[in-house]
């Protein structure tokens, strides 16, 4: 089980990913990107505020995005467990993305 941190809950996690996901993020129809131009955002992407999103994030691991900017103060989970929820939106089905996510919270974050 995983933790909250930076004041986050575990219904807060589930309120903020029911408000703010619309759709996973697309370069093209493989290429899953942390933001795209449509304001669609993958699971790390909804927790990157707008002030510190950088479109030189695009293309790499989370761990590294995370690390690299400097964003551990803003997610609601310790990297590993951003990580983890960040695989489960890229390998869900394109209709359940938001349910898989939200399942995954429910079950892993105390």
């Amino acid at each position: 089980m995983y933790a909250p941190i930076n004041q986050w809950t575990k219904e807060k996690i589930i309120n903020h990913i029911e408000k703010n996901f619309v759709g996973k993020s697309y370069e093209n129809e493989e290429t899953c990107l942390y933001r795209s131009d449509d304001g669609r955002k993958c699971a790390l992407g909804l927790f990157i505020p707008d002030k510190r999103y950088s479109s030189k994030m695009e293309h790499q691991c989370a761990r590294t995005v995370i690390t690299d900017y400097k964003l551990e103060r803003f997610m609601p989970l310790e990297t590993d467990a951003m990580r983890q929820l960040q695989m489960v939106h890229d390998e869900s089905n394109e209709n359940k993305t938001k349910e898989q996510m939200i399942n995954w919270i429910k079950r892993n974050v105390a």
